[in-house]
């Protein structure tokens, strides 16, 4: 019994060092949706489109990805559309 208990021991050790660290970096931005249309009927294409600023609202963000996703309460969030803001930080998608 004690050769399995230290193999799980040293396995469980080694975690640590098998899985390589991951860093993530965060900015503040400003994203900014222009009005949507007052109704929309089920099969309607609704634009989406606006406009990616810096947090101080100084520079525009260009080349950055927008992904509009659908907010599904207690499941896994729907993608529904895809843009990249252009030179002037704008983008526009359906």
């Amino acid at each position: 019994m004690k050769p399995v208990f230290i193999i799980a021991i040293v396995a469980v050790a080694m975690i640590g060092v098998m899985v390589p660290s991951i860093f993530a970096q965060s900015n503040d931005l400003i994203l900014i949706l222009d009005p949507f249309p007052m109704t929309a009927n089920e099969g309607d294409s609704i634009m989406f489109s606006g406009l990616l600023l810096t947090a101080d609202g100084q520079y525009v963000i260009s080349d950055a990805p927008i992904l509009i996703k659908s907010d599904v309460p207690y499941g896994v969030d729907q993608s529904i559309a895809f843009a990249t803001t252009d030179e002037n930080g704008e983008f526009f998608t359906s």
